[in-house]
């Protein structure tokens, strides 16, 4: 028969729902969380094995019927996960380890022990999450600081909410915060507070932990160009070809310019400097209608054009999306006297007293 497991997460005793699945493959896509839809969603990986004896009996029946592997489905049952076996379709009776693990989660215990008995109602398994330690609190004086207000507090929606009410709530990760908040200070900054590219852009509609999705206007581009072609060089031009990770903007693009996303051009923008900043535009097609600019806007820690150790450090990025903390990286920043005018806000313990 198909085994059944209803998976429910707890934070403090409350459920922290699934939102969204996307269940391509177990080792791609990821599920949605607490309403975090302007964010892409979180890794999961998934172990089953047996314990004792049992570990042999689902050896052997794993190469007889599914080429040695297991597949399961995935599903949403009310706001808690459901895996359901697919390949093999049944499980011998017995103890089993089910390991799960969902990236930017901290769970108590990972792994979960059950018992299967035949006939048996689908098992219910809890994993409890430890509450965030670090959090973001955010000054009063971002309301003054155009045109940075005019993005938090205009028509930019994060997670379907006005920036700034969304930067008040406590369901986003605290790190998509501070990811947020650390790239507007440097668009605010570049190349210079007088003329920043922040100036360019018309709303912000996805927050990440390591990366950022805005609508720009024509001039943005024109931006970049004017400063890759300065011979100081404050910005560059990538060469070779777009990373798969920057693809990914397209599926994000709205809705009013969904229909010709695969006409999108992009090209990529490289700030000289540790860390450094890039900005991959999508360019719209001139096919006569009024179509969006978009960037995909992130900061690398280390520069892969400046030296082999800042080359080393991107890669790293690139492997395992997300690495750029932007906890840590608000620390270097807030040591640049123009940066630290624009940074609005204090990283705190959970409590509220400062770190």
């Amino acid at each position: 028969m198909n085994e059944k497991f209803v998976v429910q997460f707890l934070q403090d005793d409350e459920p922290v729902p699934l939102t969204q699945l996307v269940a391509v493959e177990l080792d791609r896509g990821g599920v949605v969380l607490n309403g975090e839809t302007s964010a892409w969603p979180r890794g999961l990986r998934l172990g089953f094995d047996g314990v004792g004896g049992t570990q042999g009996v689902l050896k052997d029946l794993r190469l007889q019927t599914a080429n040695g592997k297991h597949r399961f489905n995935l599903g949403n049952d009310n706001g808690a996960l459901t895996v359901t076996t697919a390949m093999p379709n049944r499980i011998p009776t017995g103890t089993y380890d089910l390991t799960l693990r969902v990236a930017d989660l901290d769970v108590h215990d990972s792994v979960s022990r059950i018992s299967l008995n035949e006939g048996a109602a689908p098992t219910r398994l809890t994993f409890r999450v430890r509450a965030p330690k670090q959090g973001v609190a955010v000054s009063d004086s971002i309301l003054a600081d155009e045109p940075i207000a005019g993005i938090v507090n205009g028509n930019s929606r994060i997670d379907g909410q006005r920036i700034i009410d969304w930067l008040a709530t406590t369901a986003p990760r605290a790190k998509r915060k501070a990811c947020l908040l650390n790239l507007l200070a440097m668009l605010r900054t570049t190349p210079t507070p007088d003329v920043p590219l922040i100036s360019h852009v018309q709303n912000v509609f996805h927050a990440d932990v390591d990366r950022i999705y805005a609508r720009v206007d024509p001039r943005f581009l024109d931006a970049l160009d004017e400063l890759a072609a300065d011979p100081l060089q404050p910005f560059s031009i990538d060469g070779g070809p777009i990373h798969p990770t920057h693809l990914k903007l397209l599926r994000r693009i709205p809705l009013e310019d969904q229909d010709a996303t695969e006409q999108y051009r992009l090209r990529s923008f490289r700030q000289d400097g540790q860390p450094s900043t890039q900005i991959v535009v999508a360019i719209p097609p001139n096919d006569g209608r009024q179509r969006g600019t978009y960037a995909d806007i992130d900061i690398d820690l280390g520069n892969p054009k400046r030296d082999l150790a800042g080359f080393f450090v991107h890669l790293g990025e690139v492997i395992s999306e997300g690495q750029t903390d932007h906890f840590k990286l608000r620390k270097r920043l807030v040591q640049n006297p123009l940066l630290s005018r624009h940074l609005h806000y204090t990283i705190e313990k959970i409590d509220g007293s400062p770190l």
